[in-house]
Protein backbone atom coordinates (compact mmCIF):
# COMPACT_ATOMS: atom_id res chain seq x y z
CA UNK A 1 0.00 0.00 0.00
CA UNK A 2 3.03 2.60 1.23
CA UNK A 3 4.41 1.71 -2.39
CA UNK A 4 1.03 2.11 -4.02
CA UNK A 5 0.36 5.14 -2.63
CA UNK A 6 4.01 6.64 -3.57
CA UNK A 7 3.61 5.67 -6.84
CA UNK A 8 0.23 7.33 -7.46
CA UNK A 9 1.61 10.57 -6.00
CA UNK A 10 4.34 10.66 -8.28
CA UNK A 11 3.12 9.22 -11.55
CA UNK A 12 -0.53 8.74 -11.25
CA UNK A 13 -2.58 5.60 -12.57
CA UNK A 14 -0.25 5.74 -15.53
CA UNK A 15 2.73 5.08 -13.10
CA UNK A 16 1.15 2.40 -11.20
CA UNK A 17 -0.15 0.00 -14.44
CA UNK A 18 3.34 0.19 -15.56
CA UNK A 19 4.69 -1.27 -12.25
CA UNK A 20 2.10 -4.27 -12.87
CA UNK A 21 2.73 -4.60 -16.49
CA UNK A 22 6.10 -3.91 -16.91
CA UNK A 23 8.41 -3.60 -13.70
CA UNK A 24 7.07 -7.15 -11.89
CA UNK A 25 7.15 -8.91 -15.11
CA UNK A 26 11.15 -7.62 -15.50
CA UNK A 27 12.36 -8.51 -11.99
CA UNK A 28 11.27 -12.22 -13.14
CA UNK A 29 13.20 -12.19 -16.81
CA UNK A 30 16.02 -10.38 -14.69
CA UNK A 31 16.19 -13.31 -12.35
CA UNK A 32 15.90 -16.05 -15.22
CA UNK A 33 18.54 -14.58 -16.72
CA UNK A 34 20.84 -14.24 -13.81
CA UNK A 35 19.95 -18.21 -12.82
CA UNK A 36 20.57 -18.79 -16.54
CA UNK A 37 24.58 -17.33 -16.31
CA UNK A 38 26.81 -17.47 -19.14
CA UNK A 39 29.03 -20.25 -19.91
CA UNK A 40 32.84 -19.04 -20.05
CA UNK A 41 35.62 -21.19 -21.87
CA UNK A 42 38.14 -20.80 -18.86
CA UNK A 43 41.22 -22.17 -20.74
CA UNK A 44 40.30 -19.62 -23.27
CA UNK A 45 40.63 -17.29 -20.57
CA UNK A 46 43.93 -18.36 -19.42
CA UNK A 47 45.17 -17.79 -22.48
CA UNK A 48 43.96 -14.65 -23.30
CA UNK A 49 45.32 -13.67 -19.94
CA UNK A 50 49.14 -14.77 -20.83
CA UNK A 51 48.77 -13.09 -23.93
CA UNK A 52 47.97 -9.56 -22.08
CA UNK A 53 50.31 -9.85 -19.62
CA UNK A 54 53.05 -10.76 -22.46
CA UNK A 55 52.33 -7.44 -24.48
CA UNK A 56 51.85 -5.82 -21.07
CA UNK A 57 55.16 -6.47 -20.41
CA UNK A 58 56.80 -5.50 -23.20
CA UNK A 59 55.32 -1.90 -23.20
CA UNK A 60 56.55 -1.66 -19.59
CA UNK A 61 59.75 -2.57 -21.24
CA UNK A 62 59.42 -0.18 -23.82
CA UNK A 63 58.24 2.83 -21.51
CA UNK A 64 61.40 1.59 -19.03
CA UNK A 65 63.93 2.35 -22.05
CA UNK A 66 62.28 5.72 -23.42
CA UNK A 67 62.18 6.74 -20.01
CA UNK A 68 65.28 5.85 -18.03
CA UNK A 69 63.88 5.43 -15.24
CA UNK A 70 64.28 1.21 -14.27
CA UNK A 71 61.25 1.42 -11.40
CA UNK A 72 59.28 3.67 -13.84
CA UNK A 73 55.89 2.70 -12.67
CA UNK A 74 53.06 3.04 -15.38
CA UNK A 75 49.37 3.10 -13.29
CA UNK A 76 51.46 5.30 -10.59
CA UNK A 77 49.54 9.06 -11.27
CA UNK A 78 52.68 10.63 -9.28
CA UNK A 79 55.71 9.10 -11.51
CA UNK A 80 53.41 9.79 -14.74
CA UNK A 81 52.88 13.24 -13.86
CA UNK A 82 56.24 14.20 -13.09
CA UNK A 83 57.91 12.60 -15.84
CA UNK A 84 55.57 14.11 -18.79
CA UNK A 85 55.22 16.93 -17.28
CA UNK A 86 58.28 18.12 -15.26
CA UNK A 87 60.77 16.15 -16.92
CA UNK A 88 59.91 16.25 -20.72
CA UNK A 89 57.68 19.31 -20.53
CA UNK A 90 54.88 18.30 -22.36
CA UNK A 91 51.91 20.86 -21.36
CA UNK A 92 50.37 19.67 -17.52
CA UNK A 93 46.33 20.82 -19.31
CA UNK A 94 45.01 18.62 -16.72
CA UNK A 95 46.05 20.94 -14.31
CA UNK A 96 48.05 20.01 -10.46
CA UNK A 97 47.05 18.00 -7.71
CA UNK A 98 47.63 18.17 -3.82
CA UNK A 99 50.34 14.77 -4.73
CA UNK A 100 51.54 16.11 -8.11
CA UNK A 101 50.19 16.61 -11.77
CA UNK A 102 47.11 15.15 -12.84
CA UNK A 103 47.60 11.71 -15.30
CA UNK A 104 44.19 10.66 -15.55
CA UNK A 105 42.79 8.60 -18.92
CA UNK A 106 41.48 12.00 -20.63
CA UNK A 107 44.57 13.84 -19.72
CA UNK A 108 46.71 11.54 -21.33
CA UNK A 109 44.33 11.26 -24.43
CA UNK A 110 44.45 14.65 -24.73
CA UNK A 111 48.63 14.96 -25.08
CA UNK A 112 48.53 10.90 -26.58
CA UNK A 113 50.14 12.69 -30.05
CA UNK A 114 52.86 14.71 -28.32
CA UNK A 115 54.81 11.82 -27.57
CA UNK A 116 55.34 8.30 -27.93
CA UNK A 117 55.71 7.09 -24.46
CA UNK A 118 52.46 8.38 -23.62
CA UNK A 119 51.10 5.82 -25.91
CA UNK A 120 52.75 3.51 -24.28
CA UNK A 121 51.60 4.35 -20.59
CA UNK A 122 48.14 4.62 -22.09
CA UNK A 123 48.27 0.86 -23.47
CA UNK A 124 49.91 -0.75 -20.23
CA UNK A 125 47.16 0.33 -18.31
CA UNK A 126 44.53 -0.44 -21.01
CA UNK A 127 45.84 -3.94 -20.59
CA UNK A 128 46.11 -3.39 -16.47
CA UNK A 129 42.39 -3.22 -16.51
CA UNK A 130 41.73 -6.07 -19.01
CA UNK A 131 43.51 -8.04 -16.72
CA UNK A 132 42.46 -6.85 -13.62
CA UNK A 133 39.00 -6.54 -14.40
CA UNK A 134 38.25 -10.38 -16.34
CA UNK A 135 41.19 -12.35 -17.02
CA UNK A 136 42.38 -12.48 -13.53
CA UNK A 137 39.06 -11.98 -11.74
CA UNK A 138 36.60 -14.09 -14.02
CA UNK A 139 37.98 -17.51 -13.62
CA UNK A 140 37.04 -16.88 -9.60
CA UNK A 141 33.50 -16.19 -10.35
CA UNK A 142 32.95 -19.01 -12.47
CA UNK A 143 30.43 -21.34 -10.48
CA UNK A 144 32.18 -24.77 -10.00
CA UNK A 145 28.25 -26.16 -10.23
CA UNK A 146 27.18 -24.86 -14.04
CA UNK A 147 31.02 -23.62 -15.26
CA UNK A 148 29.01 -20.26 -15.74
CA UNK A 149 29.22 -17.02 -14.36
CA UNK A 150 26.31 -15.41 -12.27
CA UNK A 151 25.88 -11.80 -12.84
CA UNK A 152 24.02 -9.60 -10.59
CA UNK A 153 21.66 -7.47 -12.73
CA UNK A 154 19.90 -4.36 -11.31
CA UNK A 155 17.05 -2.86 -12.41
CA UNK A 156 17.45 0.66 -10.54
CA UNK A 157 20.71 1.27 -10.90
CA UNK A 158 20.20 3.82 -13.56
CA UNK A 159 17.39 6.92 -13.98
CA UNK A 160 16.53 5.51 -17.23
CA UNK A 161 15.50 2.43 -16.51
CA UNK A 162 18.32 0.68 -18.25
CA UNK A 163 19.72 -2.22 -16.26
CA UNK A 164 23.68 -2.47 -15.18
CA UNK A 165 25.51 -5.72 -14.02
CA UNK A 166 28.07 -6.21 -11.68
CA UNK A 167 30.01 -9.80 -10.21
CA UNK A 168 30.95 -9.71 -12.95
CA UNK A 169 29.98 -6.72 -15.44
CA UNK A 170 29.72 -8.05 -18.84
CA UNK A 171 28.70 -4.83 -20.23
CA UNK A 172 31.78 -2.53 -19.60
CA UNK A 173 33.86 -5.08 -22.10
CA UNK A 174 35.82 -2.41 -24.21
CA UNK A 175 35.06 -4.03 -27.51
CA UNK A 176 36.63 -0.72 -29.85
CA UNK A 177 39.83 -2.20 -29.67
CA UNK A 178 41.10 -5.61 -31.25
CA UNK A 179 42.77 -6.40 -27.98
CA UNK A 180 39.28 -5.34 -25.68
CA UNK A 181 36.96 -7.47 -28.72
CA UNK A 182 38.99 -10.77 -28.09
CA UNK A 183 37.52 -11.03 -24.28
CA UNK A 184 33.92 -11.79 -26.12
CA UNK A 185 35.87 -15.05 -27.49
CA UNK A 186 35.81 -16.52 -24.51
CA UNK A 187 32.28 -16.54 -23.59
CA UNK A 188 30.58 -20.06 -25.81
CA UNK A 189 27.48 -21.62 -25.88
CA UNK A 190 27.88 -24.54 -23.94
CA UNK A 191 28.23 -28.05 -24.76
CA UNK A 192 26.64 -28.56 -28.42
CA UNK A 193 25.00 -24.95 -27.94
CA UNK A 194 25.26 -21.95 -29.86
CA UNK A 195 24.85 -18.40 -28.91
CA UNK A 196 22.57 -15.87 -30.84
CA UNK A 197 23.64 -12.07 -30.78
CA UNK A 198 20.76 -9.67 -31.72
CA UNK A 199 20.88 -6.05 -31.36
CA UNK A 200 19.06 -2.96 -32.03
CA UNK A 201 20.40 -0.96 -34.78
CA UNK A 202 20.35 2.81 -34.16
CA UNK A 203 17.55 2.52 -31.96
CA UNK A 204 18.18 6.04 -30.12
CA UNK A 205 18.40 7.72 -33.08
CA UNK A 206 15.03 5.91 -34.28
CA UNK A 207 13.59 6.81 -30.65
CA UNK A 208 14.60 10.71 -31.64
CA UNK A 209 13.12 10.63 -35.12
CA UNK A 210 9.81 9.32 -33.09
CA UNK A 211 9.72 12.13 -30.53
CA UNK A 212 10.75 14.62 -32.85
CA UNK A 213 9.20 13.95 -35.54
CA UNK A 214 11.73 15.08 -37.81
CA UNK A 215 10.86 14.40 -41.55
CA UNK A 216 14.39 14.06 -42.58
CA UNK A 217 15.13 11.49 -40.17
CA UNK A 218 11.81 9.66 -40.98
CA UNK A 219 12.27 9.68 -44.24
CA UNK A 220 16.05 8.17 -44.19
CA UNK A 221 15.13 5.13 -41.25
CA UNK A 222 11.68 4.66 -43.51
CA UNK A 223 13.71 4.25 -46.78
CA UNK A 224 16.30 1.85 -45.18
CA UNK A 225 19.37 4.42 -45.49
CA UNK A 226 22.25 4.51 -43.19
CA UNK A 227 21.63 8.08 -41.11
CA UNK A 228 25.13 8.74 -40.97
CA UNK A 229 26.12 8.70 -44.58
CA UNK A 230 22.33 10.46 -45.24
CA UNK A 231 23.18 13.22 -43.54
CA UNK A 232 26.95 13.44 -44.77
CA UNK A 233 26.13 13.57 -48.30
CA UNK A 234 23.14 15.97 -48.05
CA UNK A 235 24.17 19.12 -49.96
CA UNK A 236 24.62 21.31 -46.98
CA UNK A 237 27.21 18.98 -45.29
CA UNK A 238 29.61 17.49 -47.24
CA UNK A 239 27.83 17.30 -50.56
CA UNK A 240 28.13 14.08 -51.86
CA UNK A 241 26.12 11.05 -53.09
CA UNK A 242 25.79 8.38 -49.95
CA UNK A 243 28.21 5.96 -51.30
CA UNK A 244 30.94 8.09 -51.48
CA UNK A 245 30.94 9.44 -48.09
CA UNK A 246 34.20 8.54 -46.63
CA UNK A 247 34.69 6.76 -43.11
CA UNK A 248 36.24 10.49 -41.70
CA UNK A 249 33.06 12.24 -42.74
CA UNK A 250 30.62 9.15 -41.67
CA UNK A 251 32.49 9.42 -38.15
CA UNK A 252 32.29 13.22 -38.15
CA UNK A 253 28.24 12.61 -38.40
CA UNK A 254 28.19 10.18 -35.59
CA UNK A 255 30.10 12.77 -33.51
CA UNK A 256 28.19 15.37 -34.34
CA UNK A 257 24.75 13.43 -33.48
CA UNK A 258 26.44 13.03 -30.19
CA UNK A 259 26.98 16.46 -29.98
CA UNK A 260 23.29 17.31 -30.62
CA UNK A 261 21.87 15.23 -28.58
CA UNK A 262 24.29 15.51 -25.30
CA UNK A 263 24.26 19.81 -25.98
CA UNK A 264 28.41 19.58 -26.64
CA UNK A 265 29.52 23.16 -27.84
CA UNK A 266 31.84 23.73 -30.78
CA UNK A 267 34.22 24.23 -28.84
CA UNK A 268 34.55 20.57 -27.05
CA UNK A 269 33.27 18.93 -30.40
CA UNK A 270 36.10 20.72 -32.00
CA UNK A 271 38.77 19.11 -29.76
CA UNK A 272 37.03 15.73 -29.91
CA UNK A 273 36.87 16.04 -33.58
CA UNK A 274 40.56 16.85 -33.52
CA UNK A 275 41.70 13.68 -31.05
CA UNK A 276 38.44 11.02 -32.96
CA UNK A 277 39.36 12.29 -36.94
CA UNK A 278 43.66 12.87 -36.58
CA UNK A 279 42.94 15.99 -38.27
CA UNK A 280 42.54 19.72 -36.84
CA UNK A 281 39.05 21.25 -36.28
CA UNK A 282 38.81 25.08 -34.98
CA UNK A 283 35.99 25.90 -32.91
CA UNK A 284 34.87 28.19 -36.29
CA UNK A 285 34.32 25.13 -37.83
CA UNK A 286 32.93 22.80 -35.36
CA UNK A 287 30.05 25.85 -34.97
CA UNK A 288 29.66 25.94 -39.07
CA UNK A 289 29.40 22.05 -38.97
CA UNK A 290 26.57 21.79 -35.99
CA UNK A 291 24.59 24.83 -38.17
CA UNK A 292 24.87 22.86 -41.30
CA UNK A 293 23.71 19.60 -39.45
CA UNK A 294 20.67 21.30 -37.03
CA UNK A 295 19.70 23.20 -41.17
CA UNK A 296 19.26 19.33 -41.80
CA UNK A 297 17.45 17.86 -38.77
CA UNK A 298 15.59 20.87 -37.83
CA UNK A 299 13.06 19.48 -35.45
CA UNK A 300 15.87 17.94 -33.39
CA UNK A 301 16.76 21.56 -32.33
CA UNK A 302 13.24 22.39 -31.47
CA UNK A 303 12.39 18.64 -29.77
CA UNK A 304 16.01 20.01 -27.48
CA UNK A 305 14.50 22.99 -26.95
CA UNK A 306 11.00 21.95 -25.73
CA UNK A 307 12.25 19.17 -23.90
CA UNK A 308 13.98 21.79 -21.92
CA UNK A 309 11.44 23.61 -21.19
CA UNK A 310 9.16 21.15 -20.11
CA UNK A 311 11.82 19.90 -17.33
CA UNK A 312 11.88 23.46 -16.18
CA UNK A 313 8.06 23.30 -15.41
CA UNK A 314 7.40 19.96 -14.35
CA UNK A 315 10.96 19.15 -12.79
CA UNK A 316 10.58 15.70 -14.53
CA UNK A 317 10.66 14.27 -18.42
CA UNK A 318 8.82 11.52 -19.41
CA UNK A 319 9.44 8.30 -21.79
CA UNK A 320 7.25 7.81 -25.31
CA UNK A 321 5.52 5.20 -22.51
CA UNK A 322 5.18 8.26 -19.62
CA UNK A 323 7.53 6.83 -17.55
CA UNK A 324 8.44 9.93 -15.42
CA UNK A 325 12.40 10.47 -14.79
CA UNK A 326 13.27 13.50 -12.75
CA UNK A 327 15.88 15.98 -13.65
CA UNK A 328 17.73 17.52 -10.82
CA UNK A 329 19.33 20.59 -11.17
CA UNK A 330 17.17 21.75 -14.21
CA UNK A 331 16.40 25.37 -12.44
CA UNK A 332 19.71 25.38 -10.25
CA UNK A 333 21.59 28.67 -10.68
CA UNK A 334 25.05 27.08 -10.93
CA UNK A 335 25.57 27.45 -14.72
CA UNK A 336 27.42 23.57 -14.66
CA UNK A 337 24.74 22.26 -12.68
CA UNK A 338 22.06 23.39 -14.95
CA UNK A 339 24.15 22.44 -18.42
CA UNK A 340 24.61 18.98 -17.52
CA UNK A 341 20.44 19.13 -16.71
CA UNK A 342 19.68 20.43 -20.03
CA UNK A 343 21.93 17.30 -21.41
CA UNK A 344 19.58 15.19 -19.14
CA UNK A 345 16.38 16.74 -20.55
CA UNK A 346 17.36 16.04 -23.73
CA UNK A 347 18.68 12.70 -23.31
CA UNK A 348 16.62 10.75 -20.65
CA UNK A 349 13.40 10.84 -23.25
CA UNK A 350 15.73 9.21 -25.95
CA UNK A 351 17.83 6.51 -23.87
CA UNK A 352 14.55 5.29 -21.41
CA UNK A 353 12.07 4.91 -24.39
CA UNK A 354 14.67 2.73 -25.89
CA UNK A 355 16.13 0.91 -22.63
CA UNK A 356 13.24 1.46 -20.36
CA UNK A 357 10.14 1.25 -22.50
CA UNK A 358 11.22 -0.87 -25.70
CA UNK A 359 13.76 -3.34 -24.53
CA UNK A 360 11.97 -4.13 -21.07
CA UNK A 361 8.72 -4.79 -23.16
CA UNK A 362 10.59 -7.01 -25.22
CA UNK A 363 12.27 -8.84 -23.23
CA UNK A 364 9.16 -9.32 -21.17
CA UNK A 365 7.54 -11.00 -24.30
CA UNK A 366 10.59 -12.74 -25.28
CA UNK A 367 10.90 -14.42 -21.75
CA UNK A 368 6.98 -15.55 -21.33
CA UNK A 369 7.55 -17.72 -25.12
CA UNK A 370 8.01 -21.25 -22.86
CA UNK A 371 9.51 -24.23 -24.40
CA UNK A 372 10.97 -24.58 -27.63
CA UNK A 373 12.40 -21.24 -27.68
CA UNK A 374 16.14 -20.46 -27.11
CA UNK A 375 16.97 -19.19 -23.45
CA UNK A 376 17.64 -15.11 -23.11
CA UNK A 377 21.49 -15.33 -21.03
CA UNK A 378 22.53 -11.54 -21.63
CA UNK A 379 21.58 -8.18 -22.02
CA UNK A 380 24.30 -5.70 -23.06
CA UNK A 381 23.18 -1.89 -23.96
CA UNK A 382 21.03 -2.42 -26.93
CA UNK A 383 21.35 -6.25 -27.99
CA UNK A 384 19.83 -9.32 -26.24
CA UNK A 385 22.35 -12.86 -26.44
CA UNK A 386 20.27 -16.10 -26.28
CA UNK A 387 21.55 -19.66 -26.14
CA UNK A 388 20.44 -23.38 -27.50
CA UNK A 389 20.75 -25.99 -30.08
CA UNK A 390 21.67 -24.37 -33.84
CA UNK A 391 18.96 -25.77 -34.88
CA UNK A 392 16.70 -24.10 -32.38
CA UNK A 393 18.04 -20.56 -33.25
CA UNK A 394 17.85 -21.27 -36.61
CA UNK A 395 13.98 -21.95 -36.40
CA UNK A 396 13.46 -19.39 -33.75
CA UNK A 397 15.69 -16.23 -34.95
CA UNK A 398 12.57 -14.76 -37.63
CA UNK A 399 9.74 -14.68 -34.40
CA UNK A 400 12.60 -13.03 -32.21
CA UNK A 401 13.20 -10.55 -34.73
CA UNK A 402 9.75 -10.05 -35.66
CA UNK A 403 8.97 -9.60 -32.02
CA UNK A 404 11.72 -7.28 -31.51
CA UNK A 405 10.86 -4.87 -34.16
CA UNK A 406 7.53 -4.96 -33.71
CA UNK A 407 7.02 -4.48 -29.79
CA UNK A 408 6.05 -0.86 -30.67
CA UNK A 409 4.85 1.03 -33.12
CA UNK A 410 6.78 4.18 -33.86
CA UNK A 411 7.14 6.73 -36.71
CA UNK A 412 10.17 4.78 -38.02
CA UNK A 413 10.52 0.94 -38.45
CA UNK A 414 13.05 -0.68 -35.61
CA UNK A 415 15.46 -2.61 -36.88
CA UNK A 416 17.02 -6.06 -35.49
CA UNK A 417 20.21 -8.04 -36.45
CA UNK A 418 20.16 -11.75 -35.43
CA UNK A 419 23.59 -13.49 -36.24
CA UNK A 420 24.40 -17.13 -34.88
CA UNK A 421 27.51 -18.27 -33.90
CA UNK A 422 29.50 -20.79 -30.88
CA UNK A 423 31.07 -17.71 -29.44
CA UNK A 424 30.03 -14.31 -28.15
CA UNK A 425 32.70 -12.88 -30.22
CA UNK A 426 31.73 -14.54 -33.49
CA UNK A 427 28.14 -13.31 -33.16
CA UNK A 428 29.60 -10.23 -33.44
CA UNK A 429 31.59 -10.67 -36.47
CA UNK A 430 30.70 -8.52 -39.62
Amino acid sequence: PILLKELEEWGGPALVKRYYEVELPFLRTVANMERRGVYVNVAKLQELGNEYAAEQWTFEEDIKGFTHHENFNPNSPQQVGTYLFKELGLPAIGGKTKTGYKADAKTLEAIRHLSPVVDMIMEWRAIAKLRGTYTEALPKMVSPITSRVHGLISTTGTGTGRVSMSDPNLMNIPTRTERGAKMRYVFEGQNDNFLMDIDYSQIEPRVLAHLSEDPFLIETFCSGQDLYRAIAGHPRVFNCAPADVTHTQRSAIKMGWLAATYLVGAEKLAAQMTLQLKERWTPQQASEFLAAFFSVVSRVREYREASIDFARKHGYVETMMGFRIPVVGINSPIPDIKAHAHAQAVNLPIQGTASGDILKHAMNQLDSLGSGIPKMILQVHDELIFEGPREELEDTKELIQTILENVVHLRVPLEAKPKIAKTWGGAKED
